[in-house]
Parts: structure tokens; C-alpha cells; sequence
């Protein structure tokens, strides 16, 4: 099973809202005696608006939430 976590998160000050999640997402496998690894990096932006219904501010976010932005 793939495991997912967030690495990093940007935000606009002013807001406080999330302008860039930094993910990873790694898997492994073993095959007899061998274990294989792989692992991808990546980025996604967000236009967060502070009067939208639904926003959530920086303080108040947690990592299932912005995983859940991200899948």
C-alpha cells in the first residue's frame, strides 16, 4: 500500500491560506528475498480565497485534509 505524506506547505501571510502542498507518496514491494522502493515528489498550487465557504485556515488544517486536496 502506498503511503502518502505531506512534505511541506507554502501560504500567503496575509490569509493564511495554502498557496503550494510539497507531496511524497512511497511504495514498496518484496519479491523473495529482494524489497523494492519507489517514491515520487510533487507540487500543487491552490488559489486559496478567505471568504469562500469551506476555507480553512493554516492553523486550523491537518495533514489528512490537505492529502485529501491533493488525491
Amino acid at each position: 500500500m502506498a503511503t502518502w505524506t505531506i512534505s511541506n506547505l507554502e501560504r500567503n501571510l496575509a490569509d493564511g491560506g495554502v498557496t503550494v502542498a510539497h507531496w511524497r507518496v512511497t511504495e514498496s514491494e518484496t519479491v523473495g528475498d529482494d524489497t523494492f522502493t519507489a517514491s515520487s515528489y510533487g507540487t500543487v498550487g491552490f488559489t486559496p480565497d478567505a471568504d469562500a465557504d469551506g476555507f480553512v485556515a493554516y492553523d486550523d488544517l491537518t495533514e489528512s485534509a490537505v492529502l485529501a486536496w491533493v488525491h
